[in-house]
């Protein structure tokens, strides 16, 4: 009996260690486990800021592009506003070439030309006076209506264009 007792003894005290190396290895998973999670979300984290800080760089290239193109597409508006108001020009009949006028232009948001004045005289009353007559005659100038606001403001709402009929 005492056999017995004690043979049923060793039998728990193994059940008793199964179950604790049972519980151990459970653990050992469980914390193995919890680390591949932690791991994989500080992974995810890395990742998640390594595609904002590219969304940011892209987004400031764009930026970049954009105002470049604003810059061209506004140079090239004020280009063909300078050709139009060339065009619209007519020669006095005393002119002896070689003059240039500073012209201040105040534009509408439509194109419409609100004043136009000179900022700095040619010399020669007449070829002054036949420059601003151009200008007139080349209004309005609705190139200015593709721009948003803002570059509207900066680059076409008073500019100073150069009017010299030889360029």
């Amino acid at each position: 009996a005492q056999a017995q007792a004690q043979a049923k003894e060793v039998a728990k005290q193994q059940a008793a260690d199964e179950e604790r190396k049972k519980a151990a290895a459970l653990e050992a998973e469980r914390v193995k486990q919890e680390k591949a999670l932690e791991d994989a979300f500080k992974q995810a984290e890395a990742e998640a800021r390594a595609l904002e800080e590219l969304k940011k760089k892209e987004e400031a290239e764009l930026a970049v592009l954009n105002a470049l193109a604003s810059e061209k597409a506004a140079a090239n508006v004020l280009d063909a506003m300078t050709t139009r108001i060339t065009r619209a020009w007519r020669r006095p009949v005393a002119f002896k070439g070689g003059l240039e006028v500073y012209l201040r232009m105040a534009l509408a948001s439509n194109g419409e030309l609100v004043d136009v004045r000179v900022v700095k005289s040619s010399g020669d009353v007449l070829f002054d006076r036949s420059a601003l007559t151009a200008v007139k005659r080349a209004a309005p100038f609705g190139e200015v209506k593709q721009f948003d606001a803002a570059t509207f403001e900066e680059k076409f709402r008073s500019l100073t264009v150069k009017f010299r009929p030889e360029d």
